[in-house]
């Protein structure tokens, strides 16, 4: 614990120093777009879980959204302690990167620099789980909220871990190159399907006042039940995300290529003839009621409620791949 700390310690200076010279390097045009998102308070976290409130936008452009971007790019830490940091780290932007060659380097070095960081406040290990290896975090969420916040308060982990995102806008290529990004929200469920090696530990590891102990030994008996005949899952409702999708050219088909990525904080294009032939679409409202609950389809039997842990017969094809 101790070694960690220093470490954790060593590696967020080296952070501050790679963001230091990627400032100091980075060419931005003076064209761009930033999302100003409203910060959501530890009072209005319950409301907005409900769907219940509704997040007010104000749409930056030009030098006035380069300064937020760059801002945002290192902005893991809360302005106030009363700002929920699990909901309130958003911040959507495009930047137009002039001189990539000049800065890759640094920014592949401040991406691995948040992978450390991540596994030293997660404490990260590779473990033996059947025939696999596994990533597994030797810490729960509280102790990991703990040992961040023995650093100083205000740290925004989703922030802290986040790599910066370099997206070649193709303009070499005319009928390839970048169209347009369109920032939308997502809000949809959350499968994370688990085999029995992983599910067991997760539940044994539940909390004796969320879950019994005799509660614990019926879903494990349960899981070794079906373990060959039925598929295992958590399944959460997740909460309301943005995400951009790139929208490039056909490259001569019929259809454009397009792909989505998380826009939770600034996206840096590079390699476009010029910002404006890129069509940025801003934000659009956040609209609460288009979240879903958790599906309820006829297969889907819920066997625990407070883990959110689902099963459901297996297909006929995971059966066969099960048989192997």
């Amino acid at each position: 614990m101790a070694n960690d700390r220093v470490r954790f310690s060593q590696l967020l200076a080296q952070l501050e120093d790679a963001f230091d010279v990627l400032t100091d390097t980075m060419v931005l045009a003076p064209s761009g777009y930033y999302a100003q998102l409203p910060a959501i308070y530890e009072d209005d976290v319950e409301r907005y879980r409900r769907g219940e409130l509704t997040l007010d936008i104000s749409h930056l452009t030009g030098e006035e959204a380069v300064r937020a971007g760059i801002a945002a790019l290192r902005h893991y830490q809360r302005h106030d302690d009363d700002v929920s940091g699990k909901y309130s780290g958003k911040y959507p932007g495009v930047l137009f990167l002039e001189n990539p060659d000049d800065v890759m380097e640094t920014i592949a070095v401040i991406n691995q620099l948040k992978d450390d960081i991540a596994a030293c406040v997660q404490d990260r290990r590779l473990m033996r789980r059947g025939n696999k290896l596994v990533a597994v975090h030797q810490r729960n969420h509280l102790q990991k909220h703990e040992f961040l916040h023995a650093h100083g308060e205000g740290y925004i982990a989703y922030q802290l871990y986040r790599q910066i995102d370099v997206v070649n806008a193709g303009a070499d290529d005319e009928m390839s190159r970048l169209r347009s990004v369109n920032f939308h929200w997502i809000s949809k469920n959350a499968d994370k399907y688990l085999d029995v090696e992983t599910a067991v530990p997760f539940i044994m590891a539940a909390p004796p006042n969320k879950l019994p102990l005799s509660d614990k030994v019926r879903l494990r008996d349960i899981l070794h039940e079906r373990v060959n005949t039925h598929r295992f899952c958590v399944r959460k409702t997740r909460n309301d995300t943005v995400n951009a999708s790139l929208y490039f050219g056909t490259n001569g088909t019929s259809r454009p290529v397009t792909t989505s990525i998380n826009a939770s904080q600034p996206i840096l294009l590079t390699n476009y003839a010029r910002p404006e032939k890129v069509t940025v679409h801003p934000l659009k409202p956040h609209d609460p009621t288009r979240r879903r609950d958790n599906r309820t389809g006829s297969q889907w039997e819920c066997l625990d409620d407070e883990l959110s842990l689902y099963c459901r017969p297996m297909t006929e094809a995971e059966s066969s791949r099960n048989a192997i």
